[in-house]
């Protein structure tokens, strides 16, 4: 019988760096060398075969096998640098199955460079057991070391004690979504790491479960960006320790520099339900955006401990960022949250609860002690908080001195919320620029604004109500005083302030009455889309006289229930200039008539001037004769869709541009299209616009038009585009002297490079009353000139019954 004696513990024998690769049939692998630095080994490559490799472009680098299988390649000697990450060649990181053994030092001399050393290598399920041997100071980054590993499910203990240099674990297990475990002294001798020192460590290492409590205990020495994303997207992990961070006491931020050292730490640990109220109790040196989506998007968490920022008491700019945006589950707020963080600032609070979706309240005195915060102070602070019904009214009662763009969108998208504080913004006195930019934007059960609201607001000047009250459905009435006293306001101030209100009704006289200061993008989509207004006060802009360039741009947009305007709505702006009035009725479809003198006094309007005015009035009957007759300077673009889809339309006055003599390029582009009522277009038209340089689609899709006048384009002699104008003007009997008359084809063009693109273009010709004649442009003189003639007679439309020349028309004008 055997005694215990008989029994002898047997040692494995010492062996090189040793790795498991699979391959198939004759297929190869690549050792994944990196240049400048020290090789000389042999390698083995486990089918009987080595190799010596004495640099890191050896070509026995590459091993081809003739069978496919299983092999176990192990280097023996120097082998200082290896990363499969740099190589870039995903094929050959597949075919590594496991690092067996890093091997003895009587055999292998260790690794000096491992940055992105098993990059990608998704096939591999396990990195030994042991330490990294290390080559003379041993490897200082292991930046992207086993990075989108997403087999490997085990880190062996003591992995990187040999590296005692390392200063970085930026991204070295990031996608390992199969880990499960971290040893707890993982980093145990890594005492000379820094600034970014664990940047996205585990990022995403979503079967995560748990964190040790002394897993940063030894790395007193980390500074800035410290803990940068370390455990984002760890799905799986439900808890934190609260000594985690105990050791780290030099953790800071680099003044004006994002991110901070807290930046996305635990950002979408959506199994997370819970924080450690002392998680930071010992990171006092944090400042700049220190917790920046620290817990940003953990669905999970359904509460935050009041005491969780005592100690950080010397936060400043961008502190609390993002901290707990997308929290979905989170229902309340401690008021004394940030009791103790005295010294932020600027963009303190932006978008930190931002999409917090189950929040119903908000604390009284929640931001009660910081009184040093200024610009950009409650950006998206509460942005899409879908249940929260109230605000407190004293919410900023002690932020007296934020600035500009204080509120940007504050409570955008909240749409439980009902009603306003009269006294919410009472005590912030120097808000300024943007100071209201989509601060209500999307509150959908809004229904009425406090009077004095703005009341004590009085610094507030360019884009400060711009987007304000945008989308709220449930508007009904606007208060007369609502802007009494932001006189300061100038451009942009009011840019598509009421915009899809469409419950509003109507809008006071006097509105406007005391922002005399506003100027160029003054109203701009101010109330587009309030489809139930039916009115406009006569008086409503005649305070705003010093408004100018794009003053009423999309004003009154798509209000498709206004069925009239006042003739002197804009008799007392006369500064305004260009793009003056574009698209400000378009879409007003049950507008019938526009005054005469709506335009008169608007005679300093030039470039862009009626861009799309009333384009889609789809009610509209008429067009007064007068209606551009004062607007002598008007140039480019200057009737550019002004009446497109004008259904109902039925005529044109003769001298609707007849004192428009100025207007050049680009004039009349699409300015009739789709007035699918229009039967014929009057003599002389265009006589007086003898500058005009392109007449393209003018009156393309004019289904209903049957006649043209002779001569109706003989005076613009310098336009030199005449692309699809009737295009699809199935009805349209043409005219031959519609460009010159007869005798002027040798001059009409010549040296001229004219577009005639599908000019006459159509399909059909059903309904069509008399045939027409089409202009010989084939016989003009161009000179040195050269016409484009695609498709200028084209379609099937065109043909010898609507056209009585059509024989003649040669094959490239067709």
């Amino acid at each position: 019988m055997l005694g215990i004696r008989d029994f002898v513990e047997v040692t494995p024998a010492p062996s090189g760096f040793k790795t498991l690769w699979k391959v198939l049939d004759g297929e190869s692998i690549s050792l994944p060398l990196v240049s400048s630095y020290v090789y000389n080994f042999v390698v083995n490559w486990g089918d009987g075969s080595s190799n010596v490799i004495t640099t890191y472009n050896d070509a026995n680098t590459v091993h081809t096998y003739t069978n496919g299988g299983i092999y176990t390649v192990e280097i023996t000697g120097t082998c200082e640098g290896w990363s499969f990450g740099l190589s870039n060649d995903l094929s050959n990181s597949f075919k590594i199955l496991r690092v067996l053994d890093w091997g003895h030092s009587s055999l292998f001399n260790g690794f000096k460079y491992l940055e992105y050393g098993f990059s990608f290598c998704q096939n591999l399920q396990s990195i030994g057991s042991g330490s990294i041997l290390s080559s003379g100071t041993g490897v200082t980054s292991f930046l992207g070391f086993c990075s989108g590993c997403i087999n490997l499910h085990f880190i062996p203990d003591g992995l990187f004690d040999n590296h005692t240099n390392c200063t970085t674990f930026t991204n070295t297990f990031n996608s390992c979504a199969n880990l499960k475990f971290i040893p707890k002294n993982l980093f145990r001798y890594n005492t000379s790491i820094s600034s970014d020192a664990f940047n996205s460590t585990f990022r995403e290492c979503t079967g995560l479960t748990s964190i040790p409590t002394d897993l940063f205990r030894y790395n007193t020495a980390i500074s800035t960006f410290a803990f940068e994303s370390t455990f984002t997207g760890c799905t799986s992990l439900t808890s934190i320790p609260e000594d985690l961070f105990r050791y780290n006491t030099g953790v800071s931020d680099t003044p004006g520099l994002t991110p901070g050292a807290f930046n996305s730490t635990f950002r979408e640990c959506t199994g997370l339900t819970s924080i450690p109220e002392g998680l930071f109790q010992y990171n006092t040196g944090v400042s700049d955006s220190s917790f920046n989506s620290t817990f940003r998007e953990c669905t999970g968490l359904i509460s935050i401990p009041e005491g969780l920022f005592q100690y950080n008491t010397g936060m400043s700019d961008s502190a609390f960022s993002q901290t707990f945006h997308g929290c979905t589950s989170l229902t309340s707020i401690p008021v004394d949250l940030f009791r103790y963080n005295t010294n932020i600032s600027s963009l303190a609070f932006s978008s930190t609860f931002n999409g917090c979706t189950s929040l119903t309240s908000i604390p009284t005195d929640l931001f009660r002690y910081n009184i040093n915060i200024s610009s950009d102070a409650f950006q998206s602070t509460f942005q899409n908080c879908t249940s929260l019904s109230s605000i407190p009214a004293g919410l900023f009662q002690y932020n007296i001195n934020i600035s500009s763009l204080a509120f940007i969108a504050t409570f955008y998208g909240c749409t439980s919320l009902t009603s306003i504080p009269t006294d919410l913004f009472r005590y912030n006195t120097s808000i300024s620029l943007g100071a209201f930019l989509y601060t209500f934007y999307g509150c959908t059960s809004l229904t009425s604004i406090p009077t004095d609201l703005f009341r004590y607001n009085t610094s507030i000047n360019s884009s400060a109500l711009s987007y304000t009250f945008y989308g709220c459905t449930s508007l009904t009435s606007i208060p007369t005083d609502l802007f009494r006293y932001n006189t300061s306001i100038n451009s942009s101030a009011l840019n598509y302030t009421f915009y899809g209100c469409t419950n509003l009704t109507s809008i006071p006289e006097d509105l406007f009455r005391y922002n005399t200061n506003i100027s160029s993008l003054a109203f701009t989509g101010t109330f587009y889309f309030c489809t139930s207004l039916t009115s406009i006060p006569a008086g409503l802009f005649q305070y705003n006289t010093n408004i100018s360039s794009l003053a009423f741009q999309f004003t009154f947009q798509n209000c498709n229930n206004l069925t009239s305007i006042p003739a002197g709505l804009f008799q007392y702006n006369i500064n305004i200039s260009s793009q003056a009035f574009q698209s400000t009725f378009q879409g007003c479809n049950d507008l019938t008539s526009i005054p005469t003198d709506l335009f008169r006094y608007n005679t300093s309007i030039s470039i862009d001037a009626f861009n799309g005015t009333f384009a889609g009035c789809t009610s509209l009957t008429s067009i007064p004769a007068d209606l551009f007759r004062y607007n002598t300077n008007i140039n480019s673009r200057a009737f550019i869709a002004t009446f497109v889809s004008c259904f109902s339309l039925t005529s044109i006055p003769a001298d609707l541009f007849r004192y428009n003599t100025n207007i050049s390029s680009l004039a009349f582009i699409s300015t009739f299209q789709g007035c699918t009522s229009l039967t014929s277009i009057p003599v002389d038209l265009f006589r007086y616009n003898t500058l005009v340089t392109s007449f393209d689609f003018t009156f393309i899709q004019c289904t209903n038009l049957q006649t043209i006048p002779d001569y109706l384009f003989r005076y613009n002699t310098v336009c030199v585009s005449f692309v699809s104008i009737f295009q699809n003007c199935t009805k349209l009997q043409i005219k031959a002297t519609i460009f010159y008359d007869t005798g002027e084809q040798s001059t009409r063009f010549l040296n001229k490079s004219v577009n005639f693109t599908n000019c006459f273009l159509r399909y059909t010709s059903a309904g069509i009353e008399s045939q027409g004649t089409a202009p010989d442009l084939w016989n003009c003189n161009f000179g040195t000139g050269t016409p484009i003639r695609t498709g200028a007679f084209g379609g099937s439309g065109n043909d010898s019954t609507s056209i009585s020349n059509y024989a003649s028309i040669p094959s490239q004008w067709k």
